[in-house]
């Protein structure tokens, strides 16, 4: 299930651009560039040492979710050249090789959504909550953005905008998780039964080309075929299923831990440079007071706030 993986989801969505112009101070105005400065109008919170205590909030960082979110406008799909062949076979064929060839575009320009958030499972229902969640904390945000793009003029509420995403969601198929604080348990999947009928379904051909025996053969290809189809579609359906979540004792990766796992980071570095040549007395008393003051096992406690690069 490549949307979601360990306590993810990997959103993906596709909104096509509207091609209408619309009245801007009494001059026209095309949706792909208005929809470029409302992207370029939203806040990106603090991304660097510079910005740290003035950028204004990024409205992401508004709920307590949202490890990732992305928006960009894609005009067109690259072109990657030509469909490359084998000039023998060309030859022989006697294929052009300056015939045209058919080239990939976009019907229209799309605008791009990207994110990763928690969520409980992969289905619908666990996307629409977060949806729900983003709409409640964005919604005048997401309408200044998705209002450029085809068919969201009939979403008014929170279930038009979870639809709208559902419709233009594409599959996520290479998603990206690196918050492994506990590595989970994971069965090893066993190749021994499919080796073993393999073996003993070509044994039965060979036996069988050597006694004459015209059944066996077959018996032997239907044998191996069937190990073979059987092997894949297993390989295949344990690849589909996502990694659990880290199991207790190992605490979980959603954003409140990660924020936390941040925070204490950052401070243990500052003690870390601040107790160099402390002698092992004292050493003792600042590690109880770093304890004391950054509470690691408390969620609740200091931690680093959503969308700051926390320097």
């Amino acid at each position: 299930m490549p949307n979601y993986d360990a306590g993810h989801y990997f959103l993906t969505v596709l909104a096509p651009v509207r091609p209408d112009p619309f009245l801007v101070a009494g001059r026209m105005q095309s949706r792909r560039h208005a929809l470029r400065d409302a992207l370029a109008a939203m806040p990106t919170g603090e991304r660097t040492a510079a910005t740290q205590g003035a950028a204004p909030d990024n409205p992401f960082a508004r709920s307590d979710f949202t490890h990732f979110a992305r928006f960009f406008v894609l005009d067109d799909v690259v072109y990657n050249g030509r469909v490359p062949q084998d000039g023998l076979v060309a030859a022989i064929l006697k294929h052009n090789p300056l015939t045209p060839q058919k080239i990939d575009r976009l019907s229209a320009p799309f605008l791009v959504f990207t994110a990763d958030f928690d969520a409980a499972g992969g289905s619908d229902a666990d996307l629409d909550c977060c949806l729900l969640r983003l709409w409640e904390t964005m919604k005048a945000e997401l309408t200044a953005i998705f209002q450029h793009c085809l068919g969201f003029a009939e979403v008014t509420d929170a279930a038009g905008f979870c639809a709208y995403i559902r419709k233009c969601r594409v599959e996520t198929t290479m998603p990206f998780n690196d918050y492994w604080s506990a590595t989970p348990k994971l069965k090893v999947f066993d190749t021994r039964p499919y080796i073993y009928a393999g073996i003993a379904a070509a044994a039965l051909f060979v036996i069988g080309l050597f006694i004459w025996r015209p059944w066996l053969p077959v018996l032997g290809l239907l044998g191996l075929g069937g190990a073979v189809v059987v092997a894949y579609r297993k390989i295949m359906a344990a690849g589909a299923r996502p990694f659990p979540v880290s199991a207790p004792p190992g605490p979980g990766a959603d954003l409140p831990t990660v924020l936390k796992a941040l925070e204490v980071q950052r401070g243990f570095t500052a003690f870390a440079i601040e107790t160099q040549g402390k002698d092992a007395h004292a050493l003792y008393d600042a590690f109880g007071a770093f304890i004391a003051a950054t509470r690691p096992d408390d969620l609740a406690s200091a931690t680093q706030p959503p969308g700051v690069i926390g320097v």
